[in-house]
């Protein structure tokens, strides 16, 4: 599936700062399989009813995913994951997914939208592109 096979090349880049700020033997304790886990979990995202799943293309190719997640009882959307293929990365796929997400749990009725992301060096596109999304709000 090429979701699963863009998104394990989009975080090897996580893992491996992960495995250098943990050091190898924590790291192999924390996260043993981690392409398993990733693989799962991708695979999941495609049958989750609770989760919606848009994929955007670039010349008739995928270039990305996005999978978000409504709560009607709090009214609190979730940017559940954001993935783009490496090749297509920093070309505004990513905050192009990110943007309809945001706009799709707006309209789904949600008061606040919330996003995750890591603080290591290979999440700081991702973090640029959500704070430009929050700047706009």
């Amino acid at each position: 599936m090429e979701l699963i096979r863009f998104s394990l090349q989009a975080r090897e880049s996580v893992f491996e700062s992960m495995e250098m700020a943990t050091g190898r033997d924590l790291f192999a304790l924390m996260r043993p399989d981690w392409k398993a886990v990733q693989r799962d979990l991708i695979e999941s995202l495609c049958v989750d009813v609770s989760k919606d799943v848009w994929v955007a293309e670039v010349d008739g190719a995928v270039a990305g995913f996005v999978a978000t997640q409504t709560d009607n009882d709090t009214k609190i959307g979730q940017i559940y994951m954001v993935a783009v293929d490496p090749q297509q990365q920093n070309r505004g796929v990513g905050t192009a997914l990110s943007n309809f997400a945001f706009e799709h749990l707006r309209g789904a009725g949600m008061a606040f939208v919330e996003v995750h992301t890591g603080n290591d060096p290979s999440h700081a596109a991702a973090r640029r592109s959500y704070e430009r999304l929050a700047s706009r709000r």
